[in-house]
């Protein structure tokens, strides 16, 4: 239950990968396309396991926008007693590039089913091109 041992917990413990797993992605539409997710259930006899996502991307030029949405079935495959039987997870982030500098900005939240309580996480950063291939990054996040 704890991430790298260092004692964090992790706040989305099914991300990893899901088996069984069939994607919808949409065609792009002026530099917007998106994906759905669903994973059919893993434990034998218990077909109420699953898991649903779903992604956005939009390139417009200068300006990129995405963001998600996950609800995991923690159970599948795994424990159960691990943060409860169901958790969700959204994140949104934009950036804009101004060509000097390209900063961005994302904001999500995850919230297990048997708390009140919830992760929440804001980055904000900036990407800076250094010679012809190369770009100082910078960021600051934070999770409570």
């Amino acid at each position: 239950p704890l991430f790298n041992g260092t004692g964090w917990a992790a706040t989305t413990p099914a991300d990893t990968g899901w088996s069984n797993q069939i994607v919808y992605s949409t065609p792009k539409f002026g530099g917007f396309s998106a994906n759905i997710q669903y994973q059919f259930g893993e434990q034998a006899g218990n077909n109420g396991r699953k898991n649903v996502g779903a992604n956005f991307f939009y390139f417009g030029g200068p300006l990129t926008l995405t963001g998600f949405y996950e609800r995991d079935q923690i159970a599948n495959p795994g424990q159960g007693a691990y943060l409860g039987t169901t958790k969700k997870d959204w994140m949104l982030l934009g950036a804009y590039d101004f060509g000097v500098v390209k900063p961005f900005l994302s904001y999500g939240e995850a919230k297990a089913d048997n708390t009140d309580n919830k992760a929440k996480t804001m980055q904000i950063g900036a990407s800076v091109p250094v010679g012809p291939s190369g770009k100082v990054l910078v960021e600051w996040v934070k999770t409570e």
